[in-house]
């Protein structure tokens, strides 16, 4: 879809952008969509942005948001493109994908290009880390490009990095509060295998006494307890 030219004759979609700024890129979305749904915490970026939007003669197909994005509700939407606030990425692509109000097709970003090679980073790797086993379990992550920090005027101290998050049609069905102790559990120790982690002693004793409370009583085998808990969690992920 181009996003260039004048305002498209039969928009198809529907995009979201979260802190949009005073609209450079929101402009360009506006040309090629029937609607944008702008988060934007700052409120003289929102009556900049609203501005620019009413002289371009698009004010009908634009909805600002003036909130917090980790505080609101999520609009509805078809992609997501956005140039997002470095520092909180990762709860914000968590929210994307797990707080939605409906499907959506995808979502472009531009992030920080340390944070994007976390994000990116697959089972074998050195960088293999929490955040991308917790994005992968609901979502395909895909590399767009480099963008050098000289790009940017004023220009930063980081290069960014842009990627596509596309949710994954089906899912595990698991427990997100107990999937997210889970990883944790697993990442917060360093050079130890899975296997390992489990069988400490102390863990071993929390997993009997969680298995208790659910069933009124301990489990007695050591395997019975992390199978029952976590077996059915990681199947497929």
């Amino acid at each position: 879809m181009p996003l260039s030219g004048g305002p498209a004759s039969d928009p198809p979609t529907r995009f979201s952008e979260i802190g949009p700024g005073t609209g450079n890129l929101t402009l360009r979305l506006l040309e090629a969509s029937r609607r944008v749904v702008a988060v934007e915490v700052d409120r003289r970026m929102v009556d900049a942005l609203s501005r620019r939007a009413e002289e371009r003669g698009f004010r009908d197909r634009l909805e600002v948001i003036h909130d917090d994005f980790l505080k609101t509700k999520m609009p509805s939407f078809d992609l997501c493109i956005s140039n997002i606030p470095y520092m909180i990425s990762s709860p914000l692509i968590m929210k994307l994908l797990f707080e939605s109000v409906r499907p959506f097709q995808s979502a472009t970003l531009l992030l920080q290009k340390e944070f994007a090679h976390r994000l990116l980073a697959n089972p074998g790797n050195p960088g293999f880390n929490r955040l991308a086993v917790n994005v992968k379990l609901a979502a395909d992550v895909e590399f767009v490009m480099n963008v050098s920090k000289r790009d940017f005027m004023p220009c930063p101290k980081v290069d960014s990095a842009v990627v596509t998050i596309t949710p994954k049609l089906e899912t595990p069905n698991v427990d997100l509060e107990e999937w997210w102790a889970f990883t944790r559990t697993c990442f917060n120790t360093k050079n130890k295998t899975v296997g390992a982690i489990f069988k400490q002693k102390r863990l071993l004793e929390l997993l009997r006494r969680s298995e208790g409370r659910d069933s009124g009583g301990y489990v007695e085998s050591e395997d019975d307890v992390e199978m029952g808990l976590f077996k059915d969690r990681i199947k497929g992920s």
